[in-house]
């Protein structure tokens, strides 16, 4: 749990963590009891005075004075001692003790009554309320510092240990003994707890609700909480206006979450719980101690901490629970996890993303879909791949080209078609050698092989000769065809094709990368393996012919969505986005381009909703020539059209950029989403090698049904091994 900074300093999780929700806490201080109305008017910006309680610029409340005896009493009487804790919650209350300005400015009604019980002699267990008409946010704002402990003791996985979560309720109830009010903390402690063990917070988010939530589906007294809590995983689905931001438990967890999950960085996630209005310093409180642990002190804006009052007393805070422990061995450091463990990696959950746990299925007609439609954006953006938009626009009229150049009676597909042939061919021949033989190579093996068999029929005429055959797409004349083939790609392969993401073979970021790998979701989303491991055979394939990030950064992303969209009826083209861009945080958590990367998905999802010029979107996102240009394009396009094919291919063509790879790739996936059945007839008709386009989906779709003690008996399985045993197979008509 620790981190070194400029000059060698140890930099602790511990500190980024209370921090975190201290100065939170002291942002939401002057808004507090403001209507999120007022606020929208005149919104915090950041560190203020005023406000209902009339404090200081920096001046924080009890969100972080009881935290703060908590950690003060960890860090003195050993892990946890109620009367220890109670009495410091006395000295606060009574005192002023643990203030910036050693007064009790602010308290929980139920807070003040379990103090009050305590002073009284009433046994620490039994002085919190267990009224469920008392189920504020007083114990879920000072529960954090037990995250440090119970990660160094139990892991991320604190929710497994019966003994971590009973110490996590009785922390709670000394002060909120009701089910509904300790599960909160549950639920809180364990999100933190995976942040802590690295996981990204969507991750962290779903996992630590989930695991919380198996524990407590086990245990009747929390029974009745299980329907509150059952969505609070997909929180961030919700529209504004239907999030609360008061002191109820519950309305405290969904707005931090909400907040936590909306934003990328720790300013916009305080900000933003601020201005939710209505219990603004707990709110944030809630969310900035774990922003703080994800993002660190080092993302807390320096003029914030500079304005923080009472840094002595947090110092001494911080400092102590840090002793306590060092001391017990309980900060261990957080290790980043490895690309290979994910490439080796099967169904292991933690290599799967939020919507991966949705029901799969499989549809034909989006196999189909997905293919043909990427060929069919191919074609109509290759006749103007090189045109400037005036020269688009005066040739085929104000709407631009809507339908096929023909030429020899046929819309022809560039190498982005071609290449994507080649990588589901390669797929198909790897799947196919492990079945007959027992074992095989890695996928993007198959695919770098497959590529350079595509580069024959670049280079020579039908039939190309070799004397080791992987793709029966080298016995089809019309694939011998130069069309406009990527320079980065053919000085690549020619090379041998084997850059990888740890040895990157060149700085190229443009898009033949991501144009050619949607076969990758489609095909592996059906198979066993985990989903962050699908998303890497794309990122390395990418990887074979463009080493710069977002050569194959956008590659992971777009076989993600496809992935998704392909496989379920029930999952939303813009939850596959944000799923996608959660996946790639996951995978690439140190990439250094992946925040730019990101804020342009953000842009294209913005101006999708936004319905305004499709040209001026398309100028403002890039022309497509850039691998996260071209996927931005086709996000935007496939988005705002999700419902009309026709439209959102016009769009993404219609442009003075790379117009063929922004095409096949928003048609990649509308046509996944969409399926072949909601392709317009006229995207068909003429379409160049549709019946290879047809065969490869079909192939994708049915999968390898033989092995090394079967006889093919059933036609589609002879001509399987006439296509990947013996690569004997010409084609439809043709063998």
């Amino acid at each position: 749990m620790t981190k070194t900074i400029g000059g060698g300093e140890k930099m602790t999780k511990i500190r980024d963590g209370l921090y975190g929700l201290c100065v939170a806490d002291a942002l939401g201080v002057p808004a507090e009891c403001r209507t999120r109305e007022d606020l929208r008017e005149n919104p915090i910006t950041g560190m203020s005075d005023g406000g209902l309680r009339g404090q200081a610029a920096g001046f924080w409340s009890d969100d972080s004075s009881m935290t703060l005896c908590l950690a003060k009493s960890i860090a003195e009487s050993g892990y946890f001692h109620t009367h220890d804790i109670m009495e410091r919650f006395r000295q606060w209350f009574e005192t002023g003790a643990y203030t910036p300005g050693g007064r009790c400015f602010d308290f929980g009604h139920t807070c003040a009554r379990a103090i009050h019980r305590y002073q009284k002699g009433v046994t620490p267990a039994l002085c919190g309320s267990n009224k469920r008409e008392e189920n504020g946010n007083g114990s879920l704002m000072r529960i954090l510092p037990l995250a440090f402990v119970l990660y160094g003791k139990y892991g991320k996985n604190v929710a497994y240990s019966s003994r971590a979560m009973a110490d996590i309720h009785t922390i709670s109830g000394l002060t909120h003994r009701h089910p509904l009010a300790q599960s909160a903390c549950g639920i809180y402690i364990s999100i933190a707890c995976h942040i802590l063990g690295g996981e990204i917070i969507p991750m962290a988010v779903y996992d630590g609700v989930e695991k919380a939530l198996e524990w407590y589906g086990r245990h009747s007294r929390f029974e009745g909480c299980l329907p509150i809590w059952k969505h609070l995983p997909f929180v961030a689905q919700r529209k504004e206006e239907s999030i609360r931001s008061g002191s109820y438990v519950v309305e405290s967890l969904e707005s931090a979450l909400w907040c936590l999950l909306r934003t990328k960085n720790y300013r916009d996630c305080v900000l933003r719980c601020v201005n939710l209005g209505y219990d603004t310093d707990s709110t944030a409180a809630i969310a900035g101690g774990l922003a703080g642990l994800y993002y660190g002190y080092d993302a807390i804006p320096q003029e914030w901490i500079s304005s923080l009052a009472g840094k002595e007393i947090i110092e001494d805070c911080v400092q102590g629970l840090e002793r306590y422990c060092m001391e017990h061995h309980l900060m261990p450091e957080t290790p980043p996890h490895s690309l290979d463990a994910i490439r080796q990696s099967d169904r292991q959950s933690d290599w799967n993303t939020a919507l991966d746990r949705k029901a799969r299925t499989k549809d034909k007609n989006k196999f189909l879909g997905c293919l043909i439609g990427g060929a069919a954006g191919d074609a109509l953006g290759y006749a103007v791949e090189f045109l400037p938009e005036q020269a688009i626009f005066s040739r085929y009229g104000k709407d631009g080209i809507t339908e096929y150049r023909l030429q020899g009676g046929l819309g022809r597909i560039s190498d982005d078609t071609q290449m994507t042939l080649f990588t589901a061919n390669g797929l198909l021949a790897g799947r196919t050698r492990g079945c007959m033989r027992g074992i095989m190579a890695s996928y993007p093996d198959y695919i770098a092989q497959a590529y350079q068999e595509w580069y024959k029929t670049q280079i020579c005429n039908f039939p190309a000769k070799t004397d080791f055959k992987l793709c029966w797409l080298l016995n089809v004349p019309g694939l011998y065809a130069r069309r406009a083939p990527g320079n980065t790609c053919m000085s690549a392969i020619e090379a041998g094709c084997r850059g990888s993401i740890e040895t990157p073979l060149n700085n190229s970021k443009g898009c033949g990368g991501v144009m050619r790998v949607a076969p990758v979701g489609l095909y592996l989303g059906s198979s066993q393996m985990a989903g962050l491991a699908v998303d890497l055979v794309a990122a390395d394939a990418a990887a074979l012919t463009h080493g710069h990030e977002m050569g194959y950064i956008p590659a992971a992303m777009l076989a993600h969505i496809v992935r998704l969209v392909s496989h379920s009826q029930d999952i939303s083209l813009e939850e596959a986005v944000w799923d996608s861009t959660d996946a790639i945080q996951r995978l690439f958590p140190r990439a250094v381009h992946l925040p730019e990367f990101l804020k342009k998905i953000q842009l294209a999802v913005d101006l999708a909703k936004q319905g305004g010029n499709d040209l001026e979107a398309i100028h403002a996102l890039g022309p497509g020539w850039c691998g996260d240009e071209a996927l931005a394009v086709a996000v935007y396009c496939a988005l705002k059209y999700q419902d009309d094919f026709d439209k959102a291919l016009a769009a993404a063509v219609n442009h003075g950029g790379d117009s063929d790879s922004t095409g096949a790739i928003t048609g990649n996936i509308l046509g996944a989403y969409l399926g072949l059945s909601r392709i317009p007839e006229k995207y068909t008709r003429n379409l160049e090698l549709l019946d290879v386009l047809t065969e490869i989906a079909e192939d994708l779709y049915y999968d390898c049904q033989v092995n090394e003690y079967t006889v093919a008996e059933d036609p589609r399985d002879i001509a399987w091994e006439k296509k990947y045993t013996e690569v004997t197979y010409e084609g439809a008509g043709r063998d």
